[in-house]
């Protein structure tokens, strides 16, 4: 392949990939169907080669550009809705550039990370899967169990296993009716896209504060505890990555957790010494700091994840034949098979393109918060243009009988919201089919 001809469609790539991820709720794994069901077509415009190239370049820029709309609208998709509450706490405390460095520098580090666990994968996971397999549906019970008891009490522990039950059923429902071709398009619009902007519009809107664009210096970023979040992020990542119906959001919730506990058990030995009020004010301060910094490390925590998934799915399909999203899907449908050293030069061209990715992503998110500035009072005309084109959209595709089922899938999400339940319950609709078909 002539390495003009790369550049084009490197360029192409990234356009693309800027296009669907700031498009509000759009997923890319639609994108990916979209282009399966016109392959034909396309593989007469771009070789099979270059396609697969435009399609990775096209999913790796998705994954650092789509954090932008979930703090400018408010609207998740469904590897961004952990992220959405920080995200948009930093945007009301005119900090909204820094968020989206922050989501920037953890897609980054997630590129890095791969590199290493992929090496790990490329040796160990085979053998890995083949003893796991048989224990995957007690593993998936775990992690909803988990869910439940992450709730601070029982009258939400209580609620969450009623949602998990209707959550479950309805996915069930979704994922085995033949009158729907995108099930989970429709789910994930109705859960957390537009479930989320109904939100936002019944919200009071508030007033954006003038915006800082003084960014600070990576090495301010990254101390101590951004470099364990980094580690905890790429281990539970690393570990949801080879389990079925286990994404982002569950990634991101057992990186927290483990961090936590570590938390602590610090505190736990740090309580000897009998604290004058000046101590207790300056713990108080420390906790503030600790709080704010916990928050600023998850955008980058849950970004990780979410690109470090997408680079590790290319091993994961490589290894034991498994697409872990719909960008891999639609490869494993091209290539019959794929070799070593096919990954390694997908790597080194992610590797290489992923600079410029993130200095466009930088550039877009100043003129995105700029914008949003001056249209802050045309919030709620914006919000609901949003939710009356993803509703068309699923119509057109879906027709009445998919409109309905969206219908469903926002109820139980703005249902999730208002009764304060933490969201990743809302992936049981993939769990429980998912525990049912491995039994």
């Amino acid at each position: 392949m002539e390495i003009f001809t790369l550049i084009i469609i490197i360029i192409l790539a990234i356009c693309s990939g800027t296009i669907t991820g700031l498009i509000p709720g759009l997923h890319i794994n639609f994108i990916s169907i979209m282009i399966l069901i016109n392959f034909q077509v396309l593989t007469k415009i771009l070789p099979t080669e270059q396609l697969i190239i435009f399609i990775i370049i096209m999913s790796l820029t998705h994954t650092f550009v789509d954090f932008i709309p979930s703090i400018a609208f408010g609207i998740p998709n469904s590897d961004t809705a952990m992220s959405i509450l920080p995200g948009q706490q930093m945007i009301l405390k005119g900090e909204g550039y820094k968020a989206i460095l922050l989501s920037n520098l953890g897609s980054l580090f997630g590129v890095i990370t791969s590199a290493i666990i992929g090496t790990i994968f490329y040796f160990n996971l085979e053998s890995f899967y083949t003893t796991i397999q048989p224990l995957l549906p007690y593993i998936l019970a775990g992690i909803v169990t988990l869910g439940i008891f992450l709730e601070p009490n029982k009258n939400q522990k209580f609620m969450a296993i009623i949602l998990i039950l209707f959550t479950g059923g309805y996915g069930i429902f979704l994922l085995n009716s033949v009158q729907l071709n995108q099930p989970l398009l429709i789910l994930f619009t109705g859960i957390f896209a537009n479930a989320a902007i109904i939100n936002s519009l019944l919200q009071k809107t508030q007033k954006l504060p003038p915006q800082n664009y003084n960014l600070p210096k990576i090495r301010q970023i990254i101390n101590k505890n951004y470099l364990k979040s980094i580690f905890n992020g790429a281990l539970s990542s690393s570990i949801c990555s080879v389990t079925p119906a286990v994404g982002n959001i569950q990634a991101a919730t057992l990186s927290t957790i483990i961090s936590g506990i570590k938390f602590k058990r610090k505190n736990k030995n740090e309580k000897t010494k009998k604290q004058t009020k000046h101590d207790m004010i300056e713990e108080q301060k420390q906790k503030e700091q600790d709080k704010v910094e916990n928050q600023e490390n998850f955008i980058s925590l849950i970004s990780l994840i979410n690109t470090n998934n997408f680079v590790l799915s290319l091993i994961t399909f490589l290894t034991i034949s498994k697409a872990r999203n719909g960008s891999i899907f639609v490869i494993s449908q091209i290539l019959s098979n794929i070799d070593l050293a096919q990954i390694i030069k997908y790597y080194i061209i992610i590797v290489i393109t992923t600079p410029f990715i993130f200095y466009l992503t930088l550039k877009i998110g100043k003129f995105t918060i700029k914008k949003l500035t001056k249209l802050n009072k045309y919030f709620k005309r914006i919000n609901f243009t949003l939710l009356l084109l993803l509703t068309i959209q699923i119509t057109l595709l879906e027709s009445f009988f998919g409109l309905i089922c969206l219908i469903g899938a926002t109820l139980l999400g703005y249902i999730t919201i208002v009764m304060k339940i933490k969201r990743i319950h809302l992936l049981s609709a993939l769990i429980i089919p998912t525990i049912l078909n491995l039994m």
